[in-house]
């Protein structure tokens, strides 16, 4: 079914960076991740949390987009990570003489840069096997040994990368419990991550289907501890989805209204939000009070994010204050108001968005998130209904003109 979007316009002096001053009402939403900071909570602007799985269901997790091709480990539960050998020496592990050398974690930064994708070259070397261009197969060349957060050891190594099947083999030092198995990407259309418990030996259904922004969790950060420098140290946080872009400002006298955002600025590490919202005192916890982040989500919205409380580990309590700023289907335009419906939108990439208005269109021209002028298709110009297509995708801004002046309006191409 097409979703028709009515918006109201008028026209616009010339097209430049975005900046937008807050006037909508705070949204406060107060959630918890349990006393311990034991579930993970998958959180949405526009509909609130649409998840919720507790963060021990799980120890090793797969990137299953397209071209994905990584694995991370749990660091919620303590694992740690340790290249051994080839994987040709499987059956000869032992820790008697062995160099254990540096842990391998996950990039807090990026999704895409698990444990085990550490220790390659950024290129063909995906760290846990290699990439052949001719067959686009990843072969294993490594495997590790998992210290597990009870101190017991399992020797694991993802086998390889074929058609969008990941094979990955696990088993006890001795060599009991010995399992290899298949993660097909198809099974997890839509989801980030495939999740998988090497006690039960069982994948867990923890990433909702429900598209998402951020996730309160824990995870293993780089921080800088007194005495000690910077030390890799576990923290409960918000990452955020690699979609999904932000921008932080500080020494604001109040966060829900001051500060403006380009969307130029914004960053996509996964941790720009993070953890360092709160400090703890040693006697509690302190909320960064001139803070807020914009936050532009998934579905192209901009959002302005300022947390308000923490109740730490005895609750789990999180409190934080929302506010649109800019939608994805509103435009701000000055003086005459005309009518211009533009469907669908959101829209599938390459396909074809139709703009209607009460007066002839007379040209559109349309720019990406980066101030790039792009050139889509565009057919029926002279008549209040034309067409476009042929974006990749991403947000865009179009600026149509008809008789009656300029107008903008915002395009998601998914």
């Amino acid at each position: 079914m097409n979703r028709f979007i009515a918006i109201f316009v008028a026209p616009l002096a010339a097209f430049g960076s975005f900046s937008y001053a807050s006037a909508q009402e705070v949204t406060y939403d107060l959630l918890s991740m349990g006393p311990g900071n034991a579930n993970a909570l998958f959180y949405s602007f526009s509909e609130g949390v649409v998840g919720e799985a507790p963060l021990d269901a799980w120890e090793v997790s797969f990137d299953v987009r397209s071209m994905g091709s990584t694995a991370r480990i749990n660091g919620a539960l303590g694992l740690t990570l340790y290249p051994y050998d080839e994987v040709e020496g499987w059956d000869s592990v032992t820790l008697d003489s062995w160099d254990m050398g540096e842990a391998y974690l996950n990039d807090p930064s990026d999704w895409g840069l698990g444990a085990f994708g550490q220790g390659g070259d950024g290129l063909f070397d995906l760290g846990w096997g290699n990439y052949d261009l001719v067959t686009h197969i990843v072969t294993a060349d490594s495997m590790y040994l998992m210290q597990m957060g009870d101190g017991t050891w399992k020797k694991v190594a993802l086998l390889g990368l074929q058609g969008g099947t990941y094979t990955f083999r696990h088993a006890n030092l001795d060599g009991s419990n010995d399992i290899t198995l298949e993660i097909d990407k198809d099974d997890h259309e839509g989801k980030l991550q495939a999740y998988y418990n090497l006690t039960t030996n069982e994948m867990v259904d923890f990433e909702p289907s429900a598209p998402w922004d951020m996730v309160f969790t824990k995870y293993i950060e780089y921080v800088v501890l007194p005495g000690f420098g910077e030390q890799a140290y576990p923290v409960t946080g918000c990452m955020t989805h690699p979609n999904v872009g932000v921008l932080q400002r500080d020494g604001l006298t109040n966060p829900a209204v001051d500060g403006t955002f380009t969307t130029e600025e914004m960053s996509f590490a996964s941790n720009e939000v993070g953890h360092d919202w709160k400090t703890w005192t040693g006697v509690e916890y302190v909320i960064a009070s001139d803070r807020c982040y914009f936050v532009q989500s998934q579905t192209g919205d901009v959002w302005r994010l300022f947390f308000t409380g923490y109740g730490g580990s005895a609750t789990g309590d999180i409190e934080l204050g929302k506010i649109l700023e800019s939608g994805a289907n509103v435009s701000e335009e000055i003086g005459m108001v005309q009518r211009l419906e533009v469907f669908p939108n959101p829209v599938e990439a390459h396909g074809t968005v139709t703009l209607r208005g009460d007066l002839p269109i007379l040209d559109i021209q349309c720019w990406n998130m980066a101030g790039q002028r792009v050139h889509p298709h565009v057919q029926g110009l002279r008549s209040p209904l034309a067409t476009m297509s042929g974006l990749d995708s991403g947000l865009y801004v179009a600026q149509v003109l008809t008789s009656g002046g300029s107008s903008r309006i915002r395009i998601l191409v998914q």
